[in-house]
């Protein structure tokens, strides 16, 4: 198995655009089994929210219909960054479109059906020319997360956690305490949304182990809503 580690030596983290559902749950298999970080989204909208809000080394975008029109998250991306490396999937791609996606800012271009170690490799060359200077690590409180380790630890010590649980402190620690919803850590990590029960599984194994770490921090469950980080007085 090829580890997906970006410039910085942390687990490579790509936005992925997939309007089909399922669909996008293959994708995020594949993606999952070859330890890559994912946010999963449908919508335009919601595409700019979590490019807005997240550090992204890939973003793939899978169009239907390679249009102008088509092209518009493309375009609204590179409005917003000009270095994050862009793939274009789709089922048929002409000349034309091409040079399109290319002059909106397209970095490469992958044709369905493709084979998932070529999309890999395609995403290992095109985030090469990416480079650092970005720590790995983010904090919140007491408590600090290196995305390069995948360790949570404090002035007492360490732990180092699953992919799950990574994201998911991960998700909280960039919220800085704002409420994270049930629907929305299930729709972006899972990949789909449900009744919340994976989620608090992997909630209570967290807790369990920032506790151990005698941190200050904490994470309180929302009623109807969702969960936050927070200090204890």
């Amino acid at each position: 198995m090829i580890f997906a580690l970006n410039q910085r030596g942390a687990q490579m983290k790509i936005l992925l655009v997939e309007d089909d559902v399922l669909l996008a749950k293959s994708l995020l298999n594949d993606f999952y089994r070859n330890k890559y970080t994912v946010d999963s989204v449908q919508s335009e909208m919601e595409t700019l929210i979590y490019f807005e809000k997240g550090d992204y080394d890939c973003v793939l975008i899978c169009i239907k219909k390679p249009t102008v029109g088509g092209f518009s998250i493309l375009k609204k991306i590179r409005e917003m960054s000009a270095d994050v490396p862009v793939m274009i999937v789709s089922s048929k791609l002409k000349v034309d479109e091409v040079i399109i996606g290319l002059d909106y800012g397209a970095d490469d271009f992958l044709v369905k059906p493709f084979f998932v170690a070529e999309l890999f490799a395609r995403l290992r060359a095109i985030t090469r020319r990416k480079t650092g200077g970005k720590s790995s690590l983010i904090s919140f409180g007491d408590l600090t997360l290196d995305r390069a380790r995948f360790t949570l630890s404090t002035l007492s010590g360490q732990v180092r956690l699953t992919g799950k649980e990574f994201q998911i402190i991960e998700m909280l620690i960039f919220n800085g305490g704002q409420v994270v919803s049930t629907q929305e850590l299930m729709k972006k990590i899972w990949g789909y949304t449900g009744d919340g029960n994976s989620a608090w599984v992997y909630v209570s194994h967290l807790r369990n182990k920032i506790k151990n770490l005698g941190s200050k921090a904490q994470i309180k469950a929302m009623r109807n809503e969702g969960y936050r980080l927070e200090i204890k007085e």
